[in-house]
């Protein structure tokens, strides 16, 4: 590891850390911070190299750019490169290994790597930060493993085979034996040759269903474990909240989460239980999805790895798997 630095990359001067070690392939690679113009770049790579996966990170990672001066500077935006690799603010995607976006003073990463070592080059660096915010004694010396001070490092997501290659270095710098929680995602598009119809009992959330909506939250948070932070009356403004109608009662709720240029992604679904078994979710689910491809998108969304039941419902709705996404609470 080498020490810390001052680098200028156009955004003003911030300290640096380059992580190097020997690859696998007999090759030496390092994490190398690049400056925030290149995060519609990075964010371009890691959709690509993920097959599609990451494109729902990589959609917050396109507006850093725009970022304020003031908070730029706590923005890490991190490529593993080969050594040799010309030290440039422009990463060279053609070589990339990985990528990270970390902000220490939220404490939170999100993370994709293409295989163990450049995940490891990551974790490195992450060790590193994290031992310098809580020992400002550390740039006087070596920062090493022996350091017990507990750091705070709280929130890591990304691809799941990076986060498991990192978590083991990750509980080790928070002194836990296991995260605090951990929720891996399978995430899903619905195949083009898929035939899906138009659902006439699909509409948009109105105003008068803001009861039955905060209901839809409270049971969904308890039976998920996923509190929604969106208002409900701002998701019904902005149109993106649905419900399937029975009879005038609604039987299920879903929303459209993130909007990108080429998929819709569908979340929050949920049958309350006095109207389940009867299909109503499944119905929800394919007239949205209609809509979306009325749009000339790609339905997308997450389930639970754990929820095997829903995950071999939507493969026989046809629906396909494109990877795993993992989110990891390290600290309460």
């Amino acid at each position: 590891m080498a020490g810390a630095r001052g680098d200028g990359l156009g955004d003003g001067v911030f300290t640096h850390l380059d992580m190097d070690m020997p690859a696998r392939n007999n090759t030496s690679m390092c994490v190398r911070r690049i400056a925030l113009a290149e995060a519609p770049a990075a964010a371009n790579w890691m959709s690509r190299a993920s097959g599609g996966v990451l494109q729902l990170l990589g959609h917050f990672w396109e507006r850093l750019p725009q970022a304020s001066k003031f908070t730029q500077p706590d923005f890490h935006l991190l490529a593993v490169l080969p050594e040799d690799a010309p030290y440039s603010p422009v990463a060279d995607w053609g070589v990339c290994r990985g990528v990270m976006l970390y902000v220490p003073h939220a404490h939170r990463a999100e993370v994709f790597s293409l295989d163990s070592v450049a995940a490891e080059h990551l974790s490195m660096y992450l060790g590193g930060w994290e031992r310098l915010l809580r020992n400002t004694e550390a740039n006087k010396g070596p920062i090493t493993d022996a350091d017990a001070s507990p750091a705070p490092l709280q929130f890591i997501t990304g691809d799941s085979a990076t986060i498991h290659t990192m978590l083991p270095r990750m509980l080790n710098l928070v002194r836990r034996r296991q995260p605090a929680k951990m929720v891996t995602n399978c995430v899903m598009v619905l195949d083009e040759k898929a035939t899906i119809a138009e659902q006439a009992n699909v509409r948009p959330a109105r105003a008068d269903d803001e009861a039955t909506l905060n209901r839809w939250r409270r049971l969904y948070s308890q039976e998920r474990g996923i509190l929604f932070e969106a208002n409900i009356i701002d998701g019904i403004r902005a149109g993106n909240m649905f419900v399937y109608e029975v009879d005038g009662q609604v039987a299920s709720v879903a929303k459209l989460d993130i909007d990108l240029p080429t998929h819709v992604e569908i979340g929050g679904v949920y049958t309350f239980p006095e109207m389940r078994a009867h299909g109503y979710g499944t119905a929800l689910m394919e007239g949205l999805a209609f809509r979306i491809r009325q749009q000339g998108k790609i339905p997308m969304l997450q389930v639970d790895e754990s929820n095997t039941s829903a995950y071999r419902l939507y493969q026989r709705l046809g629906w396909k798997e494109l990877g795993r996404l993992s989110r990891v609470w390290l600290v309460p």
